[in-house]
């Protein structure tokens, strides 16, 4: 890959998320968009940041399993 392919590849990467993070932001039933991680965090009984570290791991233990399954995967699944 070369630089231009990847600044190519990184730019639009960085505009499909910024539209996910504008859907999703309808999703949201509060104006404040840190809502599900705090109150993740209050049923907890953790911080916010430790509530967004389990979120993440749910999709890590995700990706993990798909790269030891063997399986081939289409592309928007990996997205």
């Amino acid at each position: 890959m070369t630089d231009q392919e990847f600044t190519e590849f990184v730019d639009d990467k960085i505009d499909e998320y910024q539209a996910i993070l504008l859907r999703k932001q309808a999703e949201y039933a509060t104006e404040d968009r840190l809502h599900n991680f705090r109150v993740a965090a209050a049923f907890q009984q953790c911080t916010a940041e430790r509530a967004l570290f389990g979120f993440l791991a749910k999709h890590l233990v995700s990706l993990s399993d798909m790269c030891k399954s063997g399986r081939r995967y289409a592309d928007d699944i990996w997205d």
